[in-house]
């Protein structure tokens, strides 16, 4: 009797069993997916990881013919990528040229021979006149004439070219020197730009980990060679380096991203409303009323249109339209604030690193001044240089699909206005008493914006953050850089002019 109940409970433990057995798999699913989430996150995020995780995924580390042909594919799409770049800065420039001497031919300095000549000069080589020009380069020893015809003096030459932009790269303290030095001297534009692109394309404009850890280094070791030789924090607020200009050109795909994320919603909703008006100026708003009265009757106004900023305050209308124009200021800068003190984790690590190191190297400079100034050094930096070009020019940034009307574009600015003071972390002064009654706001916005700068620039350094070692170029396949014998000359001619200061 008792085997036949055993038996009988044993059978209805089976039947349930096979009646949920999908369930049992899914539930088995889960918990064997945890597990690998779990032993994945140690192995790429841990310190110390077990023996038994890494036999786990010891096979990733086989290369098959798959992963070869995606790294070809990813490293053409690279090449791709930053050849696009480099050609849109190459006819940026040949725009610039071109307007250059269309007005030099109105003004009749150019003649239309010498515009002739310039056209042959630049136009579209033929196959025989390359080759031809291949082949008298590589009578002189050129080293980029082609890998056929370079003799043993032209393949050392490659090599100790190739030997001095590696140099470059891991060593950024050169660099660093040549950019502190370019600043302080007047240079032509086209030298300046020529290195500027050449930086760029060594790095590759930051597309790959260990170029964009480098580039950052970089940015280092720039940013300590002028902090230390500035006399103040103020000469930092004021100063135009170049590092920062070549920083402005690698952040700019990320950037755009990033602006768009925080921001599109705001300016498209001041673009779109056709009757905002944020003018600040009451003397300004009384001249509009005066046109708009003229503009409706038809006659010529019997009030002046010149009078002083007192005078148009002290008029009813105008100084109520003026109260309205602040309070809108007010709620729409309060906006824009809250917008980008609250974007802090959509913002690239490029840009909170270079204010990570700036405000680093303020603090060992100036151990004696507060906080508050030197995160003034760095709203010049992260909002004057990143953030406020898309508020004012927010089509070159896609934030909207067209040109702005002019009356947007000055709203735009109002709020522009506002930031940058509030970026500087002064009230406004009695040289700006029409957006004095917004000190109050501005008061309790100073804070605010001063603890987000300190928080973007909490973030690791770049060693940390890309997981790099004095052994990253034994482990990391190197990548080849795609840039002209003429960029290399350039930069050659661009070292050994200023030798003495590197």
């Amino acid at each position: 009797m008792r085997g036949v109940l055993q038996r009988r409970r044993f059978r209805e433990k089976m039947k349930f069993y096979k009646e949920n057995i999908s369930k049992i798999v899914k539930v088995q699913a889960l918990f064997r997916a945890k597990e690998q989430r779990e032993q994945y996150r140690q192995l790429t995020m841990a310190t110390n990881v077990t023996v038994g995780t890494i036999k786990n995924f010891v096979h990733l580390l086989d290369d098959s013919e798959a992963d070869f042909e995606d790294e070809i594919e990813v490293e053409r799409l690279r090449k791709k990528v930053v050849e696009g770049i480099r050609e849109n800065q190459h006819l940026e420039t040949e725009v610039d040229e071109l307007d250059v001497k269309i007005a030099l031919l109105v003004q009749n300095v150019k003649s239309f021979e010498e515009l002739a000549k310039a056209r042959r000069r630049h136009g579209a080589d033929t196959a025989a006149a390359h080759a031809a020009r291949a082949s008298v380069l590589a009578a002189h020893g050129d080293p980029f004439a082609g890998h056929h015809t370079l003799d043993q003096a032209a393949k050392r030459r490659l090599e100790l070219y190739q030997q001095l932009f590696y140099l470059l790269q891991t060593v950024p303290e050169y660099l660093a020197r040549l950019f502190f030095h370019m600043s302080r001297v007047e240079l032509p534009d086209k030298t300046k730009r020529t290195a500027e692109r050449v930086v760029l394309t060594l790095f590759s404009y930051g597309q790959e980990r260990r170029e964009e850890c480098l580039i950052l280094k970089l940015f280092q070791a720039s940013i300590i060679e002028e902090v230390k030789a500035a006399p103040n924090i103020y000469e930092i607020i004021r100063g135009h380096p170049m590092y920062a200009t070549i920083a402005v050109q690698y952040v700019r795909p990320k950037q755009v991203a990033y602006v768009r994320e925080a921001l599109y919603t705001l300016i498209n909703e001041v673009v779109s409303q056709r009757d905002l008006n944020l003018e600040t100026d009451p003397v300004q708003i009384w001249k509009a009323r005066v046109n708009d009265e003229e503009t409706r009757t038809g006659q010529p106004s019997q009030r002046p249109k010149d009078v002083s900023f007192h005078q148009a305050v002290e008029d009813p209308e105008t100084r109520a339209q003026f109260i309205r124009h602040l309070q809108k200021l007010h709620f729409l800068t309060r906006d824009f604030v809250n917008a980008i003190t609250g974007s802090t984790r959509k913002m690239p690590y490029g840009m909170r690193c270079i204010a990570r190191e700036l405000f680093l190297a303020l603090g060992v400079k100036f151990p004696d001044e507060p906080e508050e100034l030197r995160a003034v050094a760095l709203g010049q930096m992260i909002y004057y240089r990143f953030l406020n070009p898309a508020i004012v020019l927010p089509e070159n940034f896609d934030i909207v699909p067209t040109t702005i009307t002019p009356n947007a574009r000055r709203n735009l600015d109002e709020i522009s206005k506002m930031l940058k003071q509030i970026s500087l972390g002064q009230l406004f002064g009695d040289d700006n008493p029409c957006l004095t009654p917004l000190n109050s706001y501005l008061s309790e916005a100073i804070p605010q914006w001063t603890n987000w700068l300190i928080e973007v620039a909490d973030v690791p350094e770049a060693n940390v953050h890309f997981h790099a070692s004095e052994f990253m170029d034994a482990t990391v396949q190197p990548k080849p850089i795609y840039i002209t014998p003429n960029e290399v000359y350039g930069m050659h001619s661009t070292l050994v002019d200023h030798l003495p200061h590197l």
